[in-house]
């Protein structure tokens, strides 16, 4: 299953927890960084 957040410039409590909750359950979040993307699982 897919699921897309953007969380971009804004990081409320309600979306730091569900990309949370996505790590905790095995997925992967890749996220922008002021050089490269970060990927994080």
């Amino acid at each position: 299953m897919e699921n897309y957040l953007n969380a971009k410039k804004s990081y409320s409590e309600s979306k730091l927890k569900e990309i949370a909750n996505i790590i905790k359950s095995g997925g992967i979040v890749i996220f922008p960084t002021e050089t490269v993307y970060g990927i994080r699982n």
